[in-house]
């Protein structure tokens, strides 16, 4: 199911965009995307920009060719190809792991955000998540700095079951992490 699978757009106060599935073919533009988000907010992400999964295309490629994993992304309408948010989604692999997926990624350039994008980015990766058999719980994690990001997935049915201290450190400093899970 990768490709151009859209979603309803969502409408907001000043333009209308599109959610839809990043397909191998949109690597690239995600690869991007990724680098702006992990110096934008490097204390959101275990990943930095010379550790990372999609440190070069087809790292990206061959992460999104897998049928349990995806990245979902918001284009504003009037700009299609332009990935103002993002979120991606994963099944774990082990056997007895399988009942659950992985929320990772989430991120809306600055310029858009408070327009509903991340929401909408989220609430993608989570209806794939629960369409995937045997999928009952879904998890992520959150800085103790994203307060925003926190409240979005707390609307979302997203609960807080523990913190880790010190779970990244960027810069020398400590960064909290939370760890949500929901269920499907």
């Amino acid at each position: 199911m990768h490709g151009r699978t859209r979603s309803p757009p969502i409408k907001s106060a000043h333009m209308t965009h599109a959610v839809r599935a990043l397909g191998t073919h949109d690597a690239a533009a995600y690869l991007a995307v990724r680098r702006a988000m992990l110096d934008d907010s490097p204390w959101a992400y275990t990943a930095s920009p010379g550790d990372d999964f999609a440190a070069d295309v087809e790292g990206a490629r061959a992460w999104l060719a897998k049928p349990e994993n995806a990245i979902f992304a918001c284009e504003p309408e009037s700009e299609p190809g332009r990935l103002a948010a993002v979120a991606g989604v994963h099944r774990l692999a082990r056997l007895k792991a399988r009942h659950r997926a992985l929320v990772w990624g989430v991120w809306c350039e600055p310029a858009f955000r408070g327009q509903g994008l991340g929401r909408a980015v989220v609430a993608a990766a989570v209806q794939r998540a629960s369409q995937w058999p045997g999928v009952t719980i879904i998890g992520l994690s959150v800085s103790t700095r994203g307060g925003p990001a926190r409240r979005l997935y707390e609307s979302l049915g997203f609960e807080a079951w523990g913190v880790e201290p010190g779970g990244i450190v960027v810069n020398g400093e400590e960064v909290d992490e939370v760890y949500m899970t929901k269920r499907v």
